[in-house]
């Protein structure tokens, strides 16, 4: 399907389309329709991103890369409910909804960039047998 079939449909209907991406016969039009979302939504995201970025001593680029994971959690769950929202209209609420997402995706980030772990590291699963030969033991 194309992508520009999807640009008149209301935010409620997309976001209703690419839940249905698991559905037999509807991963294509669900990717269609998260296309205009992410037209829709990502000016106005990476501005969103950049503010929060810059307030955290951080570049446009971590910014752009905030805004891509944003939109890769939300492909990912599609679970904006306008009902949990205090948001007046419909595409507000999805904008406070990816603004938080976004927060989230920070602290994610900043959480990776801090770990003291490669990914190279190993469970140990039993406990060595102690060598108490290479220990010095103090006589008494």
């Amino acid at each position: 399907m194309n992508w520009q079939e999807y640009e008149d449909e209301t935010t409620e209907d997309i976001i209703e389309y690419i839940k249905m991406k698991e559905d037999d016969g509807f991963e294509e039009a669900a990717q269609a329709a998260f296309h205009v979302f992410c037209f829709r939504f990502g000016e106005d995201l990476v501005r969103k991103c950049e503010v929060i970025c810059k307030n955290n001593g951080l570049d446009k680029h971590v910014a752009a890369m905030i805004s891509q994971r944003t939109f890769h959690r939300f492909w990912k769950y599609p679970k904006y409910n306008h009902e949990k929202s205090r948001a007046a209209d419909y595409d507000t609420g999805v904008k406070f909804y990816l603004y938080r997402i976004a927060q989230r995706e920070l602290l994610n980030w900043r959480n990776e960039q801090n770990s003291p772990y490669t990914g190279e590291e190993e469970i140990v699963c039993e406990m060595p047998e102690p060598d108490y030969n290479n220990y010095a033991v103090e006589k008494r």
